[in-house]
């Protein structure tokens, strides 16, 4: 698969995030007024994972590219992308 990772710093915003990857973090991605918060929401990642010390959120863009975004467990990490990844990882089973 080709692809590339991005590593969430503190300080970073969700904006910048999407801006970068492209990708819909806080809303859905097929229908864009649903927003993190709702109860309609459903993440646009292919899967969430929880690691030790860090979320993993992993889009597929199509075909066979992809971009796995790591969010730490720190502190000045953006708190609602702390909270989307609290509320929907999965803990990593490898």
């Amino acid at each position: 698969m080709l692809g590339y990772m991005i590593v969430i710093e503190a300080g970073d915003t969700v904006a910048q995030l999407e801006s970068e990857c492209g990708c819909p973090i806080l809303h859905n991605y097929f229908e864009p007024e649903i927003q993190f918060g709702n109860p309609d929401f459903v993440p646009s990642a292919e899967i969430s994972a929880e690691h030790p010390s860090c979320y993993e959120m992993v889009f597929i863009l199509g075909g066979d590219f992809g971009i796995s975004i790591f969010i730490p467990k720190t502190e000045g990490i953006d708190t609602v992308l702390l909270a989307i990844c609290a509320q929907y990882a999965v803990p990593k089973l490898i």
